[in-house]
């Protein structure tokens, strides 16, 4: 069944999946979440196309378990989960699987909140994905659940099966990283634009 909606929000749209079949809403939490899942996904499977494999059948029980949405109180959680479980379901059952640690390019949202900012530009954006982008993969994987998908840090370390210090530590470390390039690339501008004046 679809119904004639064009906007939602992600609580409506759960409920109408739940209540009315509704595959225009399915969409649009396909849509939403697919990106954050694969993140998940590449991190357990090393490999892309096994991690897009993963998250389609992740999408695939959430359909086939969409009467049971009504009861879960966080989607993020319920989904980041499911995906994870998933994943290891597939290591279990494939124990061959190759490691690859060519870093995969993931695309990120940056919302950089001051506008006048002589950092904005698409080199900085450029600049701090790359950072990123160095972090380890688990050191990676929890900065953007953190800072991406706005999850706390007792459930990202639920959903990796880790303790909540452990995420701290990595958040710690991760914005240490960070910050220290930013700091290195405001620098190394503020010292070209001194030499252009002069």
């Amino acid at each position: 069944m679809k119904m004639a909606q064009r906007f939602f929000d992600i609580a409506s749209a759960l409920n109408a999946i739940a209540t009315h079949d509704d595959t225009s809403s399915f969409e649009f939490i396909f849509n939403h979440f697919y990106d954050k899942l694969l993140r998940v996904a590449i991190y357990y499977l090393k490999t892309e196309p096994r991690a897009e494999d993963a998250v389609a059948d992740v999408f695939v029980k959430l359909w086939d378990n969409r009467r049971k949405l009504k009861k879960v109180k966080s989607i993020d959680k319920f989904l980041f989960t499911m995906c994870k479980n998933q994943c290891l379901y597939v290591i279990r059952s494939n124990k061959k699987i190759e490691f690859n640690s060519e870093m995969i390019d993931i695309k990120q949202r940056i919302i950089i909140e001051n506008p006048e900012s002589s950092l904005i530009s698409e080199e900085f954006i450029t600049f701090f994905n790359r950072k990123v982008n160095e972090l380890p993969p688990k050191c990676k994987l929890i900065y953007l659940m953190v800072k991406d998908e706005g999850l706390k840090y007792k459930e990202v370390a639920t959903i990796l099966n880790i303790s909540a210090k452990t995420v701290e530590n990595h958040m710690s470390k991760a914005i240490g990283h960070i910050r220290k390039c930013i700091n290195s690339y405001q620098a190394y501008h503020n010292r070209k634009e001194h030499q252009e004046i002069l």
